[in-house]
């Protein structure tokens, strides 16, 4: 059996205005990365929602009062991943894509 590992590349950021903190930003981000490389490869969903409470990562970043609607987007035939997270005014929009890692084995 081979596993396969992805990176999380974030392609563009909308901070609507400007109500997240830096560090809300910054932890949300590594949410977005955590949860495009760990959910999204192992469910088999287009559209999903999540409340953050539910993550222990969350809790430990100080994020976990927002929930996040992840969506996939076909572009150019590949997929990318739009995250909208949202905290009563407080909304953050994500884009990324997984990029399969390779370590030469393949």
């Amino acid at each position: 059996m081979c596993d396969i590992y992805y990176n999380a590349i974030i392609l563009n950021v909308e901070n609507k205005d400007d109500r997240c903190s830096q560090d809300e930003v910054k932890n949300l981000l590594d949410m977005f990365g955590y949860m495009m490389k760990h959910i999204t490869t192992r469910i088999n969903a287009r559209k999903v929602w999540f409340e953050l409470a539910d993550y222990g990562n969350a809790k430990r970043k100080n994020v976990a009062e927002f929930s996040l609607m992840l969506e996939m987007q076909k572009v150019d035939g590949k997929e990318q991943w739009l995250g909208i997270f949202t905290y009563m005014d407080k909304e953050l929009r994500c884009l990324g894509k997984l990029e399969k890692v390779n370590y030469g084995n393949e």
